[in-house]
């Protein structure tokens, strides 16, 4: 019998967590660079999915600094902490679902699934539910500040089900 190789291409094995810092975490978080290169692209947005089955669309954006290359998930981010009641202390496991996709597990300081987020309801305005089958281009946002260069890019393709709508 054959063993089946297992690497870091399969999206089972896509996983990571972060303790939930609010003066670090609450405007955006740090996420492993590892997901600027998923499925052959540089994806820019994520779709988040709660224990609730609720989807939250958040940014990814990328700060390159002298020494390293960071990623975020910042707009869309903050709504996602709000609706699922995230709070100091709590521990956030990300599993990549594939299609740019991530399932969110949410555990309470206790270590114990956080019950209000089986409740939490996605209240992100829908924005994009009046382009059914719009094309829309990469449009790539660029500027300096502080010797920091951030590169933000919102991504839409009516096609992507990264779009959480």
């Amino acid at each position: 019998m054959q063993r089946r190789s297992r690497t870091m291409s399969d999206p089972s094995r896509l996983k990571f967590f972060k303790v939930f810092v609010e003066t670090q975490s609450k405007e955006r978080l740090r996420i492993p660079v590892y997901l600027m290169h998923m499925e052959g692209q540089k994806p820019q947005v994520f779709c988040l999915s709660g224990s609730s089955g609720d989807a939250w669309q958040v940014n990814l954006v990328e700060v390159l600094e002298k020494d390293s290359d960071e990623l975020y998930f910042t707009h869309g981010w903050a709504t996602f902490v709000k609706d699922n009641l995230i709070e100091h202390g709590h521990l956030l496991l990300f599993q990549y679902a594939g299609e740019l996709n991530i399932k969110v597990e949410i555990f309470s300081r206790s270590g114990c699934p956080k019950e209000a987020a089986f409740h939490a309801r996605c209240s992100q305005s829908k924005v994009v539910d009046h382009l059914p089958e719009l094309d829309v281009p990469l449009v790539k946002i660029q500027s300096s500040y502080d010797h920091t260069r951030v590169q933000s890019a919102l991504w839409l393709h009516s096609k992507s089900s990264s779009l959480c709508y």
